[in-house]
Order: structure tokens, then sequence, then C-alpha cells
């Protein structure tokens, strides 16, 4: 074997070393330089309710998951910025940031026969 040519160090190496010196393990930190998978924006579309609404709304699967399963059983939603909801009877926004706002919605009843 030539002299130039180096020793592959097996994965588990590389592991070992990473969890040592608390190097970032994701792939993503070491070769591209991107955030973890869990503090990356994620696009989803906007709930206002509007049939024409494209909207995107960018958040963190932290956020996402918080407005989906609410410790207290609120229907929230997530909406672009400035959008009016459609099919709800009361809407209060209870946060927002530069990307999202996010609303606790009392939907409209249904009426009777209209199923």
């Amino acid at each position: 074997m030539r002299e130039s040519l180096r020793r592959v160090r097996p994965a588990h190496k590389y592991l070992e070393d990473a969890l040592a010196t608390k190097l970032p393990l994701f792939y993503s930190e070491i070769v591209v330089g991107m955030p973890p998978p869990d503090e990356r924006l994620h696009t989803w579309r906007c709930e206002c309710g509007a049939a024409d609404c494209t909207a995107a709304v960018e958040s963190t699967w932290e956020e996402r998951d918080a407005v989906d399963h609410d410790p207290e059983g609120r229907n929230l939603w997530m909406i672009a910025l400035g959008h009016q909801l459609r099919g709800a009877k009361e809407a209060v926004v209870l946060s927002a940031n530069e990307r999202f706002e996010v609303v606790l919605v009392v939907e409209e009843e249904l009426l009777e026969g209209s199923r």
C-alpha cells in the first residue's frame, strides 16, 4: 500500500469522538452547517379557511406540535399574518410572531339538516 493513502477510521470511532467532545451529530450540522432537524423551519398551508388561500406558514416541528396538540384541548389554528378567518363563529389571536399567528377558534355550528 502506498504511503500517501491514509487508513480509514471505522464509523463507530467518529461517533465515540463526537460524543466525547460534544461535536454535532447530525449530518446536516457537520456537512451543510444547518441547524438540527427540530430547529428547522417547515412549510405548512395557512389554516385561515379561505378556499382560495395559497399562503404558506413556516414553523418548527415544536411550534406546529404545540398548536396541533394543545394541552388544554383548545381548537387552535396557525394562520398567515394578517389573514381573516373564514368559518369561525369567534376567534381570538393568542400569539403572533414574524411568521404566523396562533388563533383560538370557535367554529360555526352546522345547521340541522345541512350535513
